[in-house]
C-alpha cells in the first residue's frame, strides 16, 4: 500500500530473497536508508509464501496506509503518542495489572488500575476479531469492526480517556497506533480545555504506544511475556505465534501472572458457547484458523470465532457480540418476531425521522429485513416434512 503519508506492505519468500529485497529498497532512495524502514521478519508458515499470499503480489496506491475511512486523515502524525520499546511497555502494563482493582481482561471495558479514575488505560486499537486470537490482559476492546470506527469510539469515550493519567495503546505492528494515538492525544486536550476542567482535574493524560506493535513485543518476550495468544495478520496465515527463541523472558509477580493466565483461558474461545460446546460438553477451543471466510457474522459479515460444534449446530446463523447486543442475533421464532416489532417501533421515533436520519433509518430497515428472513427460515424449519 503506497500513500503520500508512507508505505506499508508484506512480502514473502526465502530468507535470502527477502533480505536481498530489503537491501534493494534501502539502496533505492536515501529516505529509505539508515533504519528508516521498520522491517519485521516472521515465518511464512507451513504452506510457505504461496499459502500466505495466494493472489501473488499486489501494489495499491491509496489515500491512507491503513484506511480510517477518512476519519483520521486530518491527524497530525507529529502529535502521536510516545513510542515505548517492548521492555518499557511491558513494565507499564505489568504495573497497571499489579495495581489495586485492575481487571484481568478488559473485554469491553476494564484496562485501568484503581477505582475508575486516574491510573493507566490500556487500549487495543485493533478490530474485535483480531483480539479473539490474542491480546494483552486488561486491555480495553473498542469492539470495532474496522479501523474507520476507532475515532467514533474515542469520541464516545472522551471523558473516560480524559480521566486517565496515562493512555497506552497497541496494535499489530504499530502502524495504526501512529494515527490513533495522535487522535487520542489531540482529543484529550480538547476535552480537557473546557470550563468544567479548570479545577481539580489536573493535566491531560500522557499518551504512549507500543513501538513495533505486538510483533516486536513477541520478538522480545515470546511466550514468557504478558501477551496471550497469537498475533492476527491479514494474510493466509491468519495468526502468527511467538518466535521459537525470544530475546528474553519475564519474571511476573504472582498477582500479575494470575491475570495473564485468566486472560489466556479466554483467548480463542468460541463466541457462541464460550468454549463449552454446543451442548455444554467438554471445553472446545477453535483454532485461530476458525476465523475463516465461511464463519462470519450473519448480521455484519465480521469474522467470528466459532467452534466446529457450534458451526454445525447453527450453520450460517452465527453473530458477533455487537449484532447480538443490537438484537439481530436473537434465536427462536417468538424472540425474532418481538425484535422485528421493536425495530419497527423505533422507526416511528422522532430520532429516526427527517432527512438527517436517513442513514439511521436505513440501518434499522436492513436489520428488519434480516430478521424477517430469519423468521421465514425459522418457520420453514418448524413445518413438518412431507
Amino acid at each position: 500500500r503506497v500513500a503520500a503519508e508512507g508505505l506499508n506492505g508484506t512480502l514473502a519468500g526465502t530468507d535470502a530473497a527477502v533480505r536481498a529485497y530489503m537491501r534493494g529498497v534501502e539502496a533505492s532512495d536515501a529516505r529509505l536508508a539508515s533504519g528508516a524502514v521498520d522491517w519485521k521478519l516472521s515465518p511464512a508458515g507451513s504452506g510457505g509464501a504461496a499459502a500466505a499470499f495466494p493472489d501473488g503480489v499486489k501494489v495499491q496506491r491509496v489515500r491512507e496506509v491503513v484506511s480510517s475511512g477518512g476519519t483520521l486523515t486530518a491527524c497530525d502524525l507529529s502529535g502521536g503518542g510516545e513510542h515505548l520499546d517492548p521492555e518499557s511497555f511491558h513494565r507499564e502494563v505489568a504495573d497497571m495489572l499489579g495495581s489495586a482493582g485492575a481487571g484481568a481482561d478488559g473485554g469491553g471495558g476494564g484496562g485501568r488500575g484503581g477505582d475508575g479514575g486516574g491510573g493507566t488505560m490500556l487500549i487495543d486499537v485493533r478490530n474485535h476479531y483480531e483480539q479473539l486470537v490474542g491480546r494483552f490482559p486488561g486491555a480495553v476492546n473498542p469492539m470495532t469492526r474496522s479501523f474507520s470506527e476507532f475515532a467514533g469510539w474515542a469520541d464516545e469515550h472522551a471523558d473516560e480517556l480524559r480521566r486517565a493519567d496515562r493512555v497506552l495503546m497497541y496494535c499489530t505492528g504499530g502502524v495504526r497506533c501512529e494515527k490513533a494515538s495522535a487522535y487520542v492525544n489531540e482529543l484529550v486536550r480538547v476535552v480537557g480545555a473546557g470550563p468544567d476542567d479548570e479545577e481539580g482535574s489536573g493535566p491531560p493524560p500522557t499518551v504512549a504506544q507500543l513501538k513495533g506493535g505486538i510483533h516486536r513485543y513477541l520478538d522480545a518476550y515470546g511466550d514468557d511475556g504478558l501477551f496471550c495468544g497469537e498475533n492476527f495478520v491479514f494474510d493466509g496465515r491468519v495468526a502468527v505465534g511467538a518466535p521459537a527463541a525470544s530475546a528474553g523472558s519475564a519474571e511476573l509477580p504472582e498477582a500479575v501472572r494470575r491475570k495473564v493466565e485468566e486472560t489466556a483461558r479466554g483467548v480463542a474461545s468460541c463466541e457462541e458457547c464460550g468454549g463449552r460446546g454446543a451442548a455444554g460438553e467438554e471445553e472446545r477451543r477453535p483454532a485461530p484458523l476458525a476465523l475463516r471466510d465461511e464463519r462470519r457474522c450473519r448480521g455484519c459479515r465480521m469474522l467470528v470465532m466459532v467452534c466446529d460444534a457450534c458451526a454445525a449446530s447453527y450453520g450460517r446463523d452465527v453473530f458477533c457480540p455487537r449484532c447480538k447486543k443490537d438484537g439481530i442475533g436473537v434465536r427462536g421464532g417468538t424472540a425474532i418476531a418481538s425484535e422485528i416489532d421493536r425495530a419497527k417501533r423505533r422507526l416511528e421515533e422522532p430520532a429516526y425521522r427527517g432527512r438527517h436520519a436517513k442513514s439511521r433509518r436505513s440501518t434499522v430497515k436492513r436489520r428488519i429485513a434480516l430478521l424477517e428472513e430469519r423468521l421465514r427460515e425459522h418457520g420453514a424449519a418448524e413445518r413438518p416434512g412431507d
